[in-house]
């Protein structure tokens, strides 16, 4: 037997909800509140020693007057320790202005032991944050170890309703280490220019995508970077000279910190960026312009079809008629299409 909330299979109870922040919040919290054994686990991986989890209080989305925002897991043991867990979708981390908020609320006198936690996609090799905010030590941790962390709590406990929990917990936690629906047929058009990447070296944004293999990077979304994605794509196309040349299926990507090490043609840097390696290019059976009100230097989301099937003549009727189907859909409150 199957069960289906709103036409979609649910593959754990806690798909009920969906799968965004509130989500993964409201999964990790309550597994943490059925099972001890997770619970002391994570806290001793939080603080790196033995926490006495016998009187943890989880809170989620608490919100105190005064203190701005509600905070989406809160961990207190009395006097023992307090840490709060700022979970987000994707890959992006949480602000430093956010985390200098929610320090507020923790008084390193009332608890022996304090921690701010960013919890998302991104490994944390990848992350930097400083030791300390407003006195308050931070750390970072992935969704995968937290799935990893239940996994070895699931094989250690000999409860059945904590190795429940903590199945459904890993098999839903799985949708957010990546958060890329592999079946989705959005591509990411990006133009490309005929500018040098580094001057002087003669190599282009035009090399990157049609080299072997073709490849194309660009900085992992957030604050920082508001006009890229946050998540990975699924296809990646490309338009130069005016119109659409070519479409790729993106066959792995990887997180790198500075491209140059890589390849010297590449720029250096020291903030992540997603490096994808492309499937064989597939291009349009018509030729696709790009239209009115295109600008040159701007990404855009388009369906698969609408650029590749010759049914539609430029990018900016490619748009528009994805931007159609997703209202037909009732996907009118969801993140809109088109990078803003």
């Amino acid at each position: 037997m199957k069960a289906f909330w709103r036409s979609r299979e649910l593959s754990t109870v806690f798909g009920a909800s969906g799968i965004d922040e509130n989500s993964a919040t409201a999964a990790l919290g309550w597994t943490l509140a059925q099972s001890p054994t997770f619970a002391r686990a994570l806290l001793e991986d939080l603080f790196g020693e033995k926490v006495d989890a016998s009187e943890l209080r989880v809170d989620m989305q608490r919100h105190e007057p005064g203190a701005g925002g509600f905070t989406d897991i809160e961990l207190r043991t009395g006097s023992e320790c307090h840490a709060i867990i700022e979970a987000k979708v994707g890959w992006v981390i949480p602000t430093e202005a956010q985390f200098r908020l929610y320090a507020e609320r923790i008084d390193p006198k009332a608890s022996r032991l304090t921690k701010l936690v960013s919890l998302t996609a991104m490994n944390r090799k990848f992350v930097k944050l400083p030791s300390k905010l407003a006195g308050v030590p931070t750390t970072h941790r992935s969704w995968e170890d937290i799935v990893r962390l239940a996994a070895r709590c699931r094989v250690k406990t000999r409860q059945v309703v904590e190795r429940l929990w903590l199945e459904q917990l890993g098999n839903h936690l799985e949708r957010y280490m990546q958060m890329q629906d592999i079946l989705s047929s959005i591509v990411y058009l990006v133009p490309l220019g005929t500018k040098e990447i580094i001057e002087g070296r003669g190599y282009t944004w035009i090399d990157v995508a049609t080299g072997d293999p073709p490849q194309y990077f660009h900085p992992v979304g957030g604050p920082a970077y508001p006009r890229f994605p946050k998540v990975p794509q699924n296809y990646i196309g490309f338009r130069y000279h005016g119109k659409v040349q070519s479409v790729h299926f993106v066959e792995k990507v990887d997180v790198v910190v500075n491209l140059n090490r890589l390849n010297k043609n590449w720029p250096v840097g020291q903030d992540p960026v997603f490096l994808y390696t492309l499937g064989p290019a597939m291009t349009p059976s018509k030729e696709v312009r790009s239209g009115r009100n295109i600008w040159p230097t701007d990404s855009h989301y388009c369906a698969l079809d609408t650029l590749l099937s010759g049914r539609y003549e430029t990018v900016a009727d490619a748009i528009a008629e994805t931007n159609r189907r997703r209202r037909l859909m009732r996907l009118d409150e969801a993140e809109p299409l088109e990078l803003q």
